[in-house]
């Protein structure tokens, strides 16, 4: 699935310059790719649990979290949303019926985030729709060989990311 560019097309002579061929076709098949997974996966998920990919990540975070809660700052940290975001996504769930908040009990400013009945209930029957997805579009498409490679470049490219952000 290739976006039709090529290292010889003059609409990416600046790129083409700055790259071997090899570094170019890693980039725009990474960037194809990873386009169409997230635009399959997100399709998917909405159409076969009614969940967003948000509604996914908060879901996940809180069935995850001890005791099924978070303060509102945390499940943003988790979830990379900044606060405003994550305020405007919690008012569509709460309205829901996905998630309660509440005040903190050590802080009168401080807001948790807690799973509601509805949120465990959909979360629980979504994540083995969310991993035979995953399975579908990744896992069947590689040998074993090539999943412990991605696997492993995946990793490392996310520690050295990791570590240009320090």
């Amino acid at each position: 699935m290739s976006n039709g560019l090529g290292f010889d097309d003059p609409a990416h002579a600046d790129l083409a310059a700055e790259f071997s061929k090899e570094e170019f076709r890693l980039w725009f098949a990474y960037f194809d790719m990873e386009a169409a997974l997230w635009q399959r996966l997100t399709k998917q998920l909405r159409r076969d649990t009614g969940l967003s990919e948000a509604d996914f990540r908060v879901l996940v975070s809180l069935l995850n979290a001890e005791p099924e809660q978070l303060r509102s700052y945390e499940l943003a940290a988790r979830i990379d949303f900044d606060r405003a975001r994550l305020h405007r996504h919690l008012d569509r769930m709460e309205t829901r019926g996905m998630i309660r908040r509440r005040q903190a009990d050590d802080n009168p400013r401080g807001v948790v985030v807690e799973l509601a009945p509805d949120g465990r209930a959909a979360i629980v029957a979504a994540r083995p729709v969310r991993s035979r997805h995953i399975r579908e579009a990744i896992v069947q498409a590689l040998t074993p060989e090539e999943l412990a490679a991605f696997t492993h470049a995946s990793e490392k490219i996310l520690a050295n990311l990791r570590s240009l952000e320090r």
